[in-house]
C-alpha cells in the first residue's frame, strides 16, 4: 500500500508496482499480482479493467489506514495505552533531541 500511495495513490497497474519494486530487489510479477489481488479482496484496493490491464486504486486515504493500524496496534499490543506505545518508542529507538523537543511541543499544544 505504501508504494501504491507513493506512486500517486490514484490509478496504478500491477506492472507499475512491479517495475518500482524491481528497482530495489528481485521479485516475481506473479507475487505482486497476487498481493494486489489479496488487497482488492480485503477491500484495501478496488479494481477495474481497461483493455488488458487491471487498474487498481486505494479505497481509503493513507492517513485513515495508518490511524486504523496504529489504533489496532495500541489495542492489541499495548492494552489500549497510547502512553505505553510512546514510552516504548522513546526508550527503544534512537530519537534525536530535536524530535523529542518537537514531540514535547506537540503534547503541550494538544494538552
Amino acid at each position: 500500500m505504501k508504494l501504491i500511495w507513493r506512486l500517486g495513490g490514484d490509478e496504478v497497474t500491477v506492472r507499475d508496482v512491479y517495475e518500482e519494486l524491481r528497482l530495489r530487489r528481485r521479485i516475481a510479477y506473479t507475487s505482486v499480482m497476487g498481493t494486489m489481488q489479496n488487497l482488492d479482496r480485503k477491500g484495501f484496493l478496488r479494481k477495474w479493467k481497461e483493455g488488458r490491464a487491471h487498474i487498481y486504486q486505494p479505497t481509503r486515504p493513507r492517513e485513515e489506514v495508518i490511524r486504523e493500524v496504529v489504533t489496532d496496534l495500541v489495542e492489541r499490543v499495548f492494552g489500549g495505552s497510547s502512553e505505553a506505545l510512546m514510552l516504548h518508542l522513546v526508550q527503544r529507538h534512537d530519537i534525536s533531541k530535536d524530535k523529542l523537543r518537537e514531540l514535547e511541543e506537540l503534547i503541550e499544544e494538544e494538552g
